[in-house]
């Protein structure tokens, strides 16, 4: 049985907005500079859309160029991040429960955040500092070797087509996988069939599905405006349809994949998957 790669979508700072790409390089901690950035408190705590003062983070759109990381809002124009490294004082940051070393990308881009995000309380933006690595907080799902950047758990989000349409089915509102910020949109399987399968395998790659990926409330958010829907959509609907094995109460949307692949290797959309169950 095949699947096919409908869409991969990238997301280069934690949290904000993201956008689609025909073809992608897919590395060991998934796909080049996905998640390579992140938003930290003055503590160095990560800050995301789950925060009810900062759902305004969708708004804030990302692109790469070939030297840079730009972001941009409405009404205040770009700002440019050289994506080479500037080497500068490291200091710890948690996601999750995860400490790293990272460095801060300066007081300028931080006041432009906070100026698009509309808040008061100091914030930063960071990456990784050199020659660092992020504890693996789950090796026996994972793997010891996986590491990631800044995704919540996996290097990569792996979601299905059919799942969305049948979750579409059960709401009033117009929901995409935007909300759900996946990497790759398959198509091809029966809805939540992702859930029991194991590998995806192409010639050039391999991707294996380790876990279903538990969601919070930024389902919740209208990635196009960054207001709530009424009435927990499609959270609830979702948690009355597909739940996490060993938790019947929480919603399930998606699988958690590592890759096995070389640097070299690209991603596209159309790639055609063997379906290992």
């Amino acid at each position: 049985m095949n699947a096919h790669i409908t869409e991969l979508m990238f997301f280069p700072v934690k949290s904000l907005a993201g956008f689609s790409l025909q073809e992608a390089q897919l590395t060991p901690t998934g796909i080049a500079y996905d998640r390579h950035w992140m938003i930290a408190n003055e503590s160095g705590r990560f800050i995301t859309q789950r925060q009810s003062n900062f759902a305004s983070l969708a708004l804030i759109k990302t692109s790469l160029s070939s030297e840079h990381l730009i972001l941009s809002k409405e009404g205040l124009g770009d700002f440019l991040i050289p994506l080479k490294y500037q080497p500068r004082e490291r200091f710890s940051a948690t996601v999750w429960r995860d400490e790293v070393q990272v460095v801060d990308e300066g007081i300028e881009v931080a006041q432009w955040l906070q100026e698009a995000c509309g808040c008061n309380t100091p914030i930063k933006l960071v990456r990784m500092a050199n020659n660092t690595q992020r504890p693996q907080s789950k090796p026996d799902i994972l793997g010891k070797h996986t590491h990631t950047h800044f995704a919540d758990s996996a290097p990569l989000l792996v979601t299905n087509m059919a799942s969305l349409e049948a979750l579409q089915a059960q709401c009033n509102e117009t929901i995409s996988m935007l909300n759900f910020r996946p990497n790759i949109v398959i198509e091809g399987l029966a809805a939540f069939e992702e859930h029991k399968v194991s590998t995806l395998r192409h010639p050039n790659y391999d991707l294996s599905l380790r876990q279903p990926c538990q969601r919070c409330v930024v389902i919740t958010i209208n990635p196009h405006t960054a207001e709530r829907y009424p009435e927990l959509q499609p959270f609830k609907q979702l948690s009355s349809l597909n739940t996490m094995p060993d938790n019947p109460k929480a919603p399930a949307f998606g699988e958690n994949a590592v890759c096995n692949v070389t640097n070299n290797t690209v991603i596209k959309v159309g790639d055609t998957l063997d379906v290992i169950y």
